[in-house]
């Protein structure tokens, strides 16, 4: 079967990534031919790379606007297609003879918000497509026609993917209807399964923050002016910020400004989630819009406990006083509520943590890339 997965993602590399790529992989090993449609970053991810060194067919899109041999292409291929058809950017998916294609998107509205595009292609194209849904945010700004579009999409995909039914509700809540052939489906884990490190002993308390430093997603701004409180000034922790973005300077001026840049930590992109969780007794996640976050779960799997938002997949997973402390919504106050909450129970932590790896081994899909391409080949 001939396999077409586009991605939409609007940096090098990011969670969402991991699924469809997962899927990719998969489906090269069993012999399917795969295309993988992705933005032209000077440098590709590793994981990219391993999908075009297995024989993926890898087409590039220019980051801003199309080149100009495309946009001439496309002005001569309407004049020259029969009345009521277009051509799109998007006519390599033709030409590669997709038998099924996956829209991988890291917001949601990127068809929908294409009028003239995207959402033309599914419009006109026969080929069956899914869609992956990720990171939904809970104040959308959609007009009458992207919610057209929207209904659209939704009722014409093979299958409308989630990572959480928190986003699936999100999104019906959105565009006031009922989406058909919804399905739920994890992300594969970033782990290599082995020893769990140890749970730390001693002070200070080492908080971890682990993602993208993209503040209006992750939220990491909230915790510089909580931390700054004068309740926490005596208590001995330590906060570790993991990940790098476009906010980095940011919030290092943050804890400059709040008085706290002796007590907070950037160490930049940690690869190995083993390492990160030697010496972190806790996660937090103040997400204010997120799919997972899949760091959630990769602490869960090394037994650390999670303080984290209304956001994504965190209401399925962390239960309060059973695998973490989850906070009431997504703001300064309800997250500020949470951790004073988990402070309070620290005693508590470590079983907690223990909790939570017990559940995730549980109820989580570890094999989420196989579950995906089953879903796309049937």
């Amino acid at each position: 079967m001939r396999l077409a997965f586009v991605s939409t993602i609007g940096f090098p590399w990011g969670g969402c990534e991991l699924l469809w790529t997962a899927a990719a992989k998969e489906a090269l090993l069993q012999g399917h031919e795969v295309l993988v449609s992705v933005f032209d970053w000077p440098q590709q991810h590793p994981k990219i790379e391993e999908l075009k060194t297995l024989g993926a067919t890898l087409h590039y899109r220019r980051r801003f606007f199309p080149s100009l041999p495309e946009r001439v292409r496309k002005k001569i291929m309407n004049r020259l297609l029969p009345s009521g058809r277009k051509a799109t950017y998007h006519d390599y998916l033709l030409q590669f003879k997709a038998d099924r294609i996956l829209f991988n998107l890291a917001g949601g509205d990127e068809i929908a918000r294409s009028d003239d595009d995207l959402m033309v292609f599914i419009r006109q194209s026969e080929i069956p497509f899914f869609v992956a849904y990720h990171s939904l945010s809970d104040r959308p700004q959609f007009d009458s026609r992207t919610i057209e579009n929207y209904i659209f999409q939704v009722n014409k995909a093979r299958v409308n993917l989630f990572t959480s039914r928190l986003q699936l509700d999100l999104l019906q809540h959105q565009i006031a209807s009922k989406i058909p052939r919804a399905s739920v489906i994890d992300h594969p884990l970033n782990i290599s399964k082995g020893a769990i490190p140890d749970y730390p002993s001693g002070e200070p308390v080492n908080f971890a923050v682990v993602g993208s430093l993209v503040c209006r997603w992750k939220g990491q701004d909230l915790l510089m002016r909580i931390l700054s409180g004068p309740q926490w000034e005596a208590r001995p922790w330590k906060l570790n910020i993991y990940g790098e973005g476009e906010d980095r300077q940011y919030l290092e001026s943050l804890a400059s400004y709040y008085g706290i840049r002796q007590r907070v930590f950037f160490h930049g992109y940690e690869n190995d989630p083993g390492r990160i969780w030697q010496h972190n007794h806790v996660l937090l996640a103040p997400s204010r819009q997120d799919s997972g976050p899949i760091v959630c779960f990769e602490a869960m799997y090394f037994a650390r406990p999670v303080v984290g938002s209304r956001m994504g997949a965190m209401p399925q997973y962390i239960t309060d006083g059973e695998t973490g402390v989850l906070s009431a919504g997504i703001s300064e106050k309800d997250y500020e509520e949470a951790l004073e909450k988990a402070w309070g129970n620290r005693d508590h932590w470590k079983e907690w943590g223990e909790n939570g790896k017990k559940r995730l081994e549980r109820e989580y899909n570890f094999a989420a890339g196989e579950t995906l391409l089953a879903l796309l080949v049937q």
